[in-house]
């Protein structure tokens, strides 16, 4: 068996952590195991990657106190490093490359570098940081992967393809998992209280300025306008939550919106749901409509969303979000009136399958 050490995981049960979990779970633990190591006190997921025999080692915070966080990454790769067969970063940006330049220094043959993004959306001084470091990964990384062609622009520049090992690895997920589940549906509008007659608005992801969830609060107070039957689900956490509670009471929403934080068992909510929103200001290759896709749900996608995110493209809509509420919240509630009762989706045979994909991976992470 071989031994794999993974970066990227965080306190924060998000996209890229769901992507990770997704590809860890479906790994054959008999040919490859999984190690993680971050620098928070906790991360998403924690117990069931213990569960399923990985281990999880955890740093000092590199950001308040980056003494502590470099004297134990090079003590972890002293007493580690031997073990593993490669390491596999996670990132959605360059900003910091330290753990990847240490597995070289201590002799880790296969360093994966994979992009998760598409855009900055950490700041200005992260922004530098990734702009400079775009050009020492390629003499630290062995190997370059990425959710998408378009983020890999972004993340390593115009001529990403002659880069040695680059592939486009798909954000595949368990589409069993995610399939419709009627009595999943009948059981969470229950428990929210909903009669058959509501209109399910859900959006999944983290509460950022990229996600945009301010937008979309404007858009869903003028459907609700348009009709009453709507009503509407967030699920995540961020550094936005307060504010967003804030503006769900100003718009005078408070009776039709469900903050629901972090929830484990996703899948249930988007059986529950009957329409997806997803206005983000720039995504690399998003994980939640992917799997709301596999339960059925149409999707509204911001046309700053990649293309190859609309799978079901007969079922789902492309909005400019330069155009005003008002004038969004009528086109979508017109399609939507329109559109058929139907929960079938093309993602099982897509290239989001996890089934389709989870070979191929274990080759090109331990080949």
């Amino acid at each position: 068996m071989k031994r794999v050490l993974v970066i990227g995981m965080t306190d924060n049960p998000g996209g890229m952590e769901s992507v990770i979990m997704a590809y860890y779970r479906a790994l054959d633990k008999n040919r490859v195991q999984c190690d993680f190591l971050a620098n928070t006190s906790r991360i998403a997921y924690e117990d069931e990657i213990c569960g399923l025999g990985g281990h999880v080692y955890h740093l000092p915070p590199r950001h308040t106190h980056p003494y502590s966080f470099y004297r134990a990454l090079r003590r972890f790769f002293t007493d580690n490093a031997t073990k593993y067969t490669a390491i596999w970063e996670n990132e959605c940006s360059l900003a910091n490359i330290s753990y990847l330049s240490y597995a070289k220094r201590y002799g880790i043959s296969k360093r994966i570098i994979h992009c998760h993004n598409s855009q900055n959306g950490e700041g200005f001084i992260r922004g530098v940081l990734h702009c400079i470091n775009r050009h020492r990964i390629r003499h630290i990384a062995t190997t370059f992967w990425s959710c998408s062609d378009k983020a890999s622009v972004w993340f390593f520049g115009d001529d990403f393809a002659s880069l040695p090992s680059y592939r486009c690895i798909p954000n595949a997920i368990d589409t069993e998992r995610f399939a419709f589940d009627p009595s999943a549906r009948e059981r969470i509008r229950k428990r929210l209280g909903l009669s058959e007659q509501t209109i399910l608005v859900g959006n999944v992801g983290r509460f950022v300025p990229q996600k945009n969830q301010s937008q979309l609060l404007d858009i869903f107070a003028h459907m609700r306008q348009r009709n009453h039957r709507y009503s509407l689900v967030l699920i995540g956490q961020g550094i936005l939550a307060d504010e967003l509670r804030k503006k769900v009471e100003a718009l005078d929403l408070s009776s039709s919106v469900v903050f629901l934080g972090t929830v484990r068992e996703v899948e249930f909510y988007y059986d529950a749901m009957d329409l997806f929103l997803f206005p983000s200001l720039f995504e690399g290759l998003p994980v939640a409509p992917i799997e709301a896709q596999c339960a059925g749900l149409p999707i509204v996608f911001s046309d700053r969303c990649p293309a190859n995110a609309n799978i079901d493209t007969e079922k789902n809509l492309v909005i400019d979000i330069s155009e005003s509420a008002d004038s969004l919240a009528g086109e979508i509630d017109s399609w939507f009136s329109s559109m058929p009762n139907n929960r079938a989706s093309k993602v099982p045979t897509s290239i989001y399958s996890m089934s389709a994909q989870i070979d191929a991976f274990t080759s090109e992470l331990i080949g």
